[in-house]
């Protein structure tokens, strides 16, 4: 017995020395209590001297985001109403340029990576609502780059490319109820046409209808959206516009003249059906697959087409009439991804992604944090002083009764209604 005793204390000793009092000197937990916008409760943790604040506990108070990446987390930080919805202030991300979003087809079932749902955009537009982007419409636009009129911060253009009837079944209703207006370039061949494609088309008695809603519609070429034939053994393909092709009843290759005939009768075919059938008084177009060359970029401006867009990710400001616009339509994309890809002018910013960022939306400023970043209990916990200091709230520890109090300055604009 006395040897089991002896073994059962020397257990316990091994299992306080080694079990119980590592995590005990590891961290010490008080309770915090955090008056913002809303008032929020939670416990903070002391690691090496440090406090750390749960990541929920700020979102609680404040309408503040965790936002997870592939290799850490980014904290976007807002203003908001009681029920975190609508932003008190809004961050200016840049100013006198413009971002274009892009997507094609909506539908509830996609089954293919750059098509969306109807619910996935919708959130979309609520996020980039809320994150403080402004929605302008494709007339502003124009007057920006041609006529140099102003476009409030932040401004954004939302387009459609192909024409595909989901923008009047599933987009349309969306929009309306948030009041944007949005651009659909379309193929002008496929209008009403869905012979050469599965996936319905859009009817000009559809376009007429949303354009007095204040929607447009602009040229996505009349029907040069294909890959074609460079040799006769078709072994070579380019995107239609860029390259002489093969013509087999030919059985040759275009020659210089007859390539540049053939885009300009495109392009202008499809301008002058857009004028005939939606009394459209300008001209732009979106390249299929966003390929171009110079030869293509004469002929637009010969037809009289002053902006262009591709598919490179980018901003755009006045010198960029060849506009760069960034893909909200795509399956492998999250919101918060594609709300901070327009933040950073269509970067991915790869060089954030080294370390773990923190961003504060208000300023947009860039903090990298000097202390690392905590997983406590399936949370993500922040250096309460760094968080204090950036928020401007003041702390105050009780540790008699181990107890953290953070309140808002009484000078922040915040607190007023």
């Amino acid at each position: 017995m006395k040897i089991k005793h002896i073994v059962a204390v020397f257990l316990v000793f091994l299992l306080f020395t080694f079990g119980c009092a590592y995590p005990l000197k590891a961290y010490t937990e008080y309770n915090i209590e955090l008056t913002g916008l809303n008032y929020a409760a939670d416990k903070a943790i002391q690691r090496d001297g440090e406090w750390y604040i749960p990541s929920r506990l700020l979102l609680q108070a404040f309408g503040t985001q965790t936002i997870k990446t592939d290799d850490g987390e980014l904290l976007r930080t807002y203003t908001a109403d009681a029920n975190g919805m609508q932003r008190v202030e809004k961050p200016i991300y840049y100013r006198d340029e413009v971002v274009v979003l892009m997507y094609h087809h909506i539908t509830s079932k996609p089954r293919r990576s750059w098509v969306i749902t109807p619910e996935q955009f919708e959130v979309q537009i609520q996020e980039v609502l809320r994150a403080g982007f402004e929605f302008i419409t494709i007339d502003q636009y124009i007057d920006y780059m041609l006529d140099n009129k102003p476009v409030p911060p932040n401004a954004v253009l939302l387009t459609f490319d192909d024409g595909y009837a989901s923008f009047y079944t599933d987009v349309f209703p969306i929009l309306k109820t948030y009041g944007i207006k949005a651009t659909n370039f379309v193929i002008i061949n496929t209008i009403g046409n869905d012979k050469n494609d599965n996936v319905k088309k859009l009817t000009w008695d559809q376009m007429r209808e949303m354009k007095k809603a204040g929607m447009s519609f602009y040229s996505h070429t009349y029907d040069s959206h294909k890959y074609v034939p460079l040799n006769r053994e078709g072994t070579k393909e380019r995107p239609m516009l860029i390259r002489p092709m093969y013509r087999e009843e030919w059985k040759r290759v275009e020659t210089r003249s007859e390539y540049l005939a053939r885009v300009k009768q495109d392009l202008l075919k499809a301008e002058q059906t857009l004028k005939k059938e939606l009394g459209n008084t300008n001209s732009l177009i979106a390249f299929p697959y966003g390929a171009y060359n110079q030869d293509v970029l004469n002929i637009c401006k010969q037809i009289g087409i002053e902006i262009s867009f591709t598919v490179k990710p980018g901003i755009n400001n006045r010198k960029q009439r060849n506009g760069f616009r960034i893909n909200g339509g795509d399956q492998k994309i999250e919101v918060n991804e594609l709300i901070e890809r327009m933040a950073h002018r269509g970067e991915e910013r790869a060089e954030d992604k080294k370390d773990v960022v923190w961003r504060n939306s208000i300023s947009r400023e860039r903090i990298a944090f000097k202390k690392s970043t905590i997983s406590q209990n399936n949370q993500v916990f922040v250096p309460m002083n760094e968080v204090v200091e950036l928020l401007n709230i003041e702390p105050s520890i009780d540790h008699s009764d181990r107890t953290i109090k953070l309140s808002m300055s009484s000078d922040d604009k915040r607190l007023s209604p």
